[in-house]
């Protein structure tokens, strides 16, 4: 099992994205998974999402923004096969995606200890193909390879 993630900072986005949630959260995420279908040449992704997510206001609209977005780009049209919203309580994979988000949170907040163990073991569970955006703005010791 390998994890992935995304930190998107939120101190260094532009206006746009800070002032609307929802954008910068649809348009992070794609950006991130055409990557992620580039690199490891991916087929039939399913995304599964905490229906709890306060970033997004109407539940479709990330998956109708992937489908426009991956159809125009024709390489990754169909990729992207489900994007199914959950409650957390009933989905141990989202339970299990809330603690590597915690895990993350830690390393973030601990990010000038020179000896982290959050850090090291982000490191060890999901050492590459994550995304910091904006990716100018990264000073995390611990992250070293970004997917774009």
């Amino acid at each position: 099992v390998k994890f992935h993630y995304i930190v998107i900072d939120n101190h260094h986005l532009n206006d746009n994205f800070h002032n609307n949630v929802e954008l910068c959260f649809n348009f992070v995420l794609t950006t991130y998974l055409k990557q992620l279908c580039q690199k490891r040449r991916m087929q039939n992704v399913k995304l599964y999402l905490d229906e709890r997510n306060c970033s997004v206001h109407s539940l479709n609209s990330l998956q109708d923004y992937l489908r426009i977005e991956l159809t125009l780009a024709n390489d990754y049209a169909d990729k992207v096969s489900d994007c199914t919203y959950c409650n957390s309580e009933n989905e141990e994979i989202i339970q299990i995606a809330d603690m590597l988000a915690n895990l993350v949170y830690r390393a973030c907040c601990n990010r000038n200890r020179k000896s982290d163990g959050n850090a090291h073991l982000l490191k060890e569970l999901s050492p590459e193909q994550n995304m910091y955006f904006p990716y100018r703005y990264n000073d995390l010791p611990f992250f070293e390879k970004n997917i774009l």
